[in-house]
């Protein structure tokens, strides 16, 4: 199968320099396609591919941006057909829940699942909305919420395409110091099925893993493991986790 790299933030910047060169640089011959979808409702959404470009350019990767930022476009065969022109996929950041909007049941994504599963010599990366449609649930809106500090009673959850068996929280050490507000504990947590694991992933940080199983952390941040409310387990640069 195919690796995995999901970042907290920090894509294209310094931060994440040696990261990628540990990762992506040490396949054979990467190239990497740039796909700022995320941010597609931005009028400068294509700052995210120069940003890219830019980054592994810096780091002796080859890359190339393609300017999918619609729905519509993921739907485009010439777009579909650059999967097979690189060997690493990385979604930017943005807004994740129009992101799976556009990606959702298309064949754009079932030919990345496709790779994920059965291409060993291929990465998918994606970093803050990026990483969380890998994942398995989004609350709708949450992050509105979030950054309003407003309650919003009932919210529904989207179920993502559960590449990973676990849902994502990028910037989870700039989210955690809201969440864990009273008003906004039961409102997050309660969103997600009872017993589902999730996963916090602070800024400039990544995991990685070669089959879904083993993780390894990289980065100045950490990585939480929680469940039913809890934090059960945290871990920090270097160090490995497992889910069965």
């Amino acid at each position: 199968m195919g690796k995995l790299l999901l970042a907290g933030s920090g894509e294209f910047t310094d931060s994440m320099n040696q990261i990628d060169e540990d990762i992506i640089g040490v396949i054979d011959n990467p190239r990497v396609m740039i796909i700022p979808a995320a941010a597609g409702k931005e009028s400068d959404y294509h700052k995210w591919i120069d940003d890219g470009i830019s980054h592994f350019e810096k780091i002796g990767i080859d890359s190339f941006g393609a300017d999918i930022v619609s729905r519509k476009d993921f739907f485009e065969s010439s777009n579909i057909n650059l999967i097979d022109q690189c060997n690493v996929i990385y979604f930017s950041g943005g807004d994740p829940e129009y992101l799976f909007s556009c990606l959702e049941n298309t064949l754009f994504l079932e030919k990345i699942i496709q790779r994920v599963n059965n291409d060993k010599g291929f990465i998918l990366a994606g970093s803050s909305a990026g990483a969380m449609i890998m994942g398995e649930f989004l609350p709708n809106n949450i992050f509105k919420s979030i950054f309003k500090k407003k309650r919003e009673d009932g919210l529904e959850i989207s179920r993502l395409s559960g590449i990973v068996n676990f849902s994502v929280i990028p910037h989870f050490n700039k989210f955690s110091k809201l969440i864990n507000l009273k008003y906004l504990n039961k409102q997050f947590f309660n969103s997600f099925p009872k017993d589902s694991l999730i996963i916090g992933i602070d800024e400039d940080t990544v995991i990685f893993t070669t089959n879904k199983i083993n993780y390894t952390v990289y980065g100045v941040g950490k990585v939480y493991l929680i469940k039913n409310y809890n934090i059960f387990e945290f871990y920090k640069n270097l160090e490995t986790f497992s889910i069965k």
